[in-house]
């Protein structure tokens, strides 16, 4: 009996393993570590979290991320000369730790209050708010460096790492980039956090792009043993891209691609980092769920929620597989995704029309967001076309138009509306204005306003106000509002009061949106789940793994563009193989086509494929073992990666085996700059060679050149002059020769440097 119910259960156990199931996900709390991160958008405002944001955080945590970038702006803490505002950093800090993340500070911004009494000097700097960057020798510096001492003090016991400056290579080091002057701030920061805490971990630079030739001028500056980490932000069109395709005025490059581009910058910090003690660090980059004006518009680059789904698999595991200490999303929150629904169907057009000087950030970059408030806590109210706000007047007259008939002040409009429940409101006006700038005060039940500020006309007679999360933050009100940026209403009627002084404006549309704790989740929120469950910090790249792949139905060009990485989980003696093909999307729906997957192992035990789009996993039971290969036939393979899984591998870097008779396989020169000669022979005199095989592999596992065996019968050697099956130059790098003669078998290593 005991002997049934055993065989019973190997029988459920046997089919439980053979049947496809979902990735097992887990939290931040329940992973000790990786290399996955996420932009918090609290970033931008220094606003104490609400419970919207609290409720962003679990959704954050939920997927596995275990790193958050929290920029800690100088003048948003340093709120008057020598006086403190740590408040809402307190709370962003506190909540993303006690959720299991480690948060890594941003130190940022200069501060008005050592900038001096001239006020002039802010006229041609795109980020007045922010103050002028400190400078050797200046009051700012020494500010700066009291707020540095002062933050590590207090966070030292739970940051580890800190970051210096935001994109010093354009406009956020004000007034001009410098990089002497970066250089000089970024070693005295690193000096004074240091000798507070020796164990503390320092991030430098933390460009725009890779920007190659600020980089360069920064680290000549001796910058070298004063960082542990090189950051950079490298947004693009899509991941494997070049980004001189963005078309950006600065930081072009030689490259082609962004293997290439990450190669560049490691051979770039080769140069001073002798020791190769500093790594890279991703600190800022995403792609969107729909298009937007400055990199991703619309009549140039298709995006949805599809292709940032599968647009950040892809980035996450470009980064890992070139050793990217930690990759960061930009970022959580996305405030925009509701718009649509929110302004009508020309949301696009009237959006993009505001002139986004006055803010901390361009809101498109919203977009990048993993989640959203739900639309449909969006409360619209079709104002009246009579409804003025500022009529022009006539004798001297004083007109005052509201709907009320209670006499507000000149220049007011009133409404009264119904909100279905309580909860922090948000407020959009449509407006129909001439081509000024002026401000707005809103009132609801004759709360404290809430200043707006409107677009500088284009022309175009139509623009918006807005009052969202970061408004108040506008320099002239900041001090004054600092937390109050949403209304807190009531299920209920409430009065809405809106007053100006820009003459001859109309209300066309006012739309109130909840920004409570209800939030719609991305797909790529769920496919960062999916990463985060099967990557974590006991996976590493496995340089002694070698696989191939066979090309069964994909397009020849868009085969080309097949990426591949090797992996090792070094907890677990288990071999992945992630790969994809590394397209532009054009919409949502890429076939999923067909390769052959050659693993250069002994054995492979419990071999599986997963999709790290939906989490889905697929036991394999049908595979060839070779002498010296595991044979995966008709893998799936889309424009999304998939990975590989087997256990209990050895991995062949080069290996050779063989039956007598022998074959000799000899290489000549090794490493080769032009040609390297292939010759081979068989040991035992007369002896036929049958089904010869001939090819090579780049480290990815792509298949680049391969010869027939016609060709190789014909003589006893093989010129291979570094070109492709296509006849085009194979850039430098390591190689993978494989050789075959009926049963004997040879992978050898190849250096192509040119």
């Amino acid at each position: 009996m005991k002997n049934w119910i055993l065989s019973v259960f190997c029988c459920v156990l046997i089919f439980e393993v053979l049947s496809a199931y979902q990735l097992p996900r887990r939290s931040a709390d329940q992973i000790e570590g990786s290399f996955l991160g996420i932009q918090s958008n609290l970033n931008f405002s220094g606003r104490v979290p609400n419970d919207n944001d609290y409720t962003i955080m679990d959704s954050i945590a939920s997927t596995g991320v275990k790193w958050v970038r929290y920029w800690l702006n100088w003048y948003q803490v340093e709120v008057d000369s020598g006086e403190y505002y740590f408040t809402a950093a307190d709370s962003v800090i506190e909540g993303y730790i006690s959720r299991g993340m480690n948060v890594y500070l941003t130190l940022f911004s200069g501060n008005q209050w050592y900038d001096g009494p001239d006020s002039t000097i802010y006229d041609s700097v795109p980020h007045p708010e922010q103050g002028l960057s400190p400078t050797p020798g200046s009051a700012s510096m020494q500010g700066w460096l009291a707020f540095v001492d002062t933050a590590v003090v207090r966070y030292g016991d739970r940051i580890k790492y800190w970051d210096i400056w935001n994109e010093p290579n354009i406009d956020y080091w004000q007034p001009v980039p410098n990089a002497e002057d970066y250089a000089y701030l970024l070693k005295q920061t690193s000096l004074k956090i240091k000798s507070i805490d020796p164990s503390a971990r320092i991030i430098g630079l933390g460009t725009s792009t890779i920007d190659y030739a600020y980089i360069s001028d920064v680290l000549q500056e001796n910058v070298i043993d004063y960082i542990d980490y090189l950051g950079y932000h490298p947004y693009r069109i899509f991941p494997e891209d070049d980004q001189d395709n963005m078309g950006l005025p600065y930081a072009p490059t030689p490259y082609t691609d962004y293997e290439e581009e990450l190669q560049g910058l490691l051979d770039t910090l080769a140069v001073y980092d002798t020791l190769g003690r500093v790594q890279l660090w991703d600190e800022e980059a995403g792609y969107p769920s729909q298009p937007e004006i400055f990199i991703w518009t619309p009549d140039t680059v298709y995006t949805s929620e599809v292709t940032q789904s599968k647009y950040l698999l892809r980035r996450y595991l470009l980064n890992l597989g070139f050793n990217v200490g930690v990759t960061t999303w930009f970022y959580d929150w996305d405030q925009v995704s509701a718009y649509p629904s929110i302004l009508g169907p020309t949301w696009y057009q009237h959006y993009y029309n505001m002139n986004l000087y006055e803010k901390e950030v361009a809101f498109p970059f919203s977009f990048l967001g993993l989640t959203y408030s739900s639309p449909a806590d969006t409360l619209i109210i079709e104002a009246e076309a009579y409804d003025s706000l500022y009529p022009p007047l006539k004798d001297g007259g004083v007109y005052v138009y509201t709907n009320d008939g209670d006499g507000d002040l000149q220049g007011s409009a009133v409404y009264f509306f119904s909100v279905p429940d309580s909860g922090l409101y948000t407020i959009w006006l449509r407006m129909n204005n001439p081509d000024e700038t002026a401000c707005f005060l809103i009132y609801a039940d004759d709360t404290i306003p809430h200043w707006t500020m409107n677009a500088v006309g284009t022309g175009t007679g139509t623009q918006f106000i807005w009052s969202l999360p970061t408004d108040a933050e506008l320099i002239r009100w900041h001090y004054v509002y600092r937390g109050r940026h949403f209304f807190n209403l009531n299920g209920g009627v409430h009065r809405l009061r809106i007053q100006t002084g820009l003459d001859g404006a109309s209300l066309d549309k006012i739309v109130f949106k909840r920004e409570g704790p209800a939030l719609t989740l991305k797909p790529a929120h769920a496919a960062l789940q999916n990463l985060a469950a099967l990557f974590d910090n006991r996976i590493v790249t496995d340089s002694q793994l070698s696989a191939s792949f066979e090309n069964v139905d994909v397009p020849g060009a868009e085969w080309d563009e097949l990426r591949s990485f090797t992996f090792r989980d070094t907890s677990r003696n288990r071999s992945l193989v992630t790969y994809w093909l590394g397209l532009k999307m054009v919409n949502d729906i890429y076939p999923i086509h067909n390769v052959n997957l050659t693993a250069y192992v002994d054995s492979a035990i419990n071999p599986s494929i997963i999709n790290l789009l939906d989490g889905s996993v697929t036991p394999i039971t049908d595979f060839t073992v070779t002498d010296s290969s595991v044979i995966f036939d008709s893998l799936p393979i889309s424009d999304y990666p998939h990975c590989l899984v087997f256990s209990n591998l050895t991995g062949i870097a080069e290996e050779q085996e063989s039956t007598i008779p022998e074959a000799v396989l000899c290489l000549f020169p090794n490493p080769f700059r032009n040609e390297i000669e292939i010759r081979y022979r068989m040991q035992e005199a007369g002896y036929k060679i049958q089904n010869f095989s001939l090819r090579i592999f780049d480290v990815s596992g792509r298949l680049v050149r391969q010869w027939d065996a016609k060709t190789i019968e014909l003589s006893n050697h093989i010129i291979w002059d570094g070109t492709d099956d296509a006849n085009r130059k194979l850039p430098n790098g390591v190689y993978f020769l494989k050789f075959q003669a009926g049963s004997f078998k040879e992978i050898k290593k190849l250096l192509l440097l040119r």
